[in-house]
């Protein structure tokens, strides 16, 4: 599950996640951004892996541009903000380091996505 907590501090709990095809298991990987952010290093709100297929989330995260390993939106500043949610299929399972970026994510599923899917969600700045 990845919460999103709200500018109006309302939680929403998005499950993520795949199901198993039928010859196997997979493992899956998250990449959340914010294409409105105003620097490209303010991007990354949350990274992901180890999403086992038939799960709804997972424990191991990377470090999103604050340098925290944790969710860090929506709450644009100003504006409308278009949040891109990415979740990979991937053929086997990925080992990132603590503290790992969108960079070392990126280069550890290269070779490995067998399928993926993109939700976008718009979400507005608090008044």
């Amino acid at each position: 599950m990845v919460p999103l907590t709200l500018a109006a501090g309302a939680t929403l709990e998005l499950p993520v996640g795949f199901s198993p095809a039928a010859t196997g298991r997979y493992d899956g990987a998250i990449a959340i951004r914010s294409n409105d952010a105003a620097a490209p290093n303010q991007s990354v709100t949350l990274l992901g892996h180890g999403i086992r297929a038939g799960e709804t989330g997972s424990d191991n995260h990377g470090n999103n541009s604050w340098g925290k390993a944790e969710w860090g939106g929506p709450a644009p500043p100003s504006g409308t903000h278009h949040y891109v949610f990415k979740l990979y299929a991937l053929k086997e399972p990925v080992v990132l380091k603590p503290g790992a970026d969108a960079k070392a994510l990126e280069a550890s599923i290269k070779g490995k996505i067998l399928a993926e899917a993109k939700l976008v969600g718009l979400f507005p700045a608090a008044r």
